[in-house]
């Protein structure tokens, strides 16, 4: 296939901001650019793209290594997208499973997985892989001002 996964880059804003565009997670590329800087720079997150033979950036997925007290250490998959003309040709299995690598590069035995209610096809994706589901929440927001 001629798509390759790599560390993301300061570089992939503009793609990374469209992709999630498409999907509905609006972020603005002056967003992407500030925010980005402190996701690639610290070693407990990873964050990737699925980079076509052409040099577009198709995919992209955020991961991070946060130790929690009642869950311990584990990776937590922030957000996995790839554009829709893109869907069905594995790239998203791909971007999975070297967050999966990573995950066990860092001693981690569990990745978890949020994803809203209405991705059924999500779902499907992760279950096929091997993720079950251990429950479902009310994500709750305070903007503060």
């Amino acid at each position: 296939m001629p798509v390759f996964i790599r560390l993301g880059k300061l570089e992939d804003c503009e793609a990374v901001a469209s992709l999630s565009n498409e999907l509905g997670y609006v972020i603005e590329l002056p967003q992407c650019l500030e925010r980005l800087p402190g996701i690639i720079e610290v070693r407990t997150h990873l964050f990737l793209v699925a980079e076509w033979e052409d040099g577009n950036v198709v995919g992209w997925a955020h991961a991070a290594l946060p130790t929690k007290l009642l869950i311990g250490r584990h990776v937590e998959l922030y957000g996995l997208i790839v554009g829709k003309h893109w869907r069905n040709r594995g790239i998203g299995e791909k971007l999975l499973a070297r967050v999966e690598e990573w995950a066990r590069e860092q001693g981690c035995k569990k990745v978890l997985v949020r994803s809203n209610v209405i991705r059924e096809r999500a779902h499907d994706f992760y279950k096929s892989r091997g993720y079950s589901e251990e429950k479902r929440q009310v994500f709750l927001v305070k903007t503060l001002g």
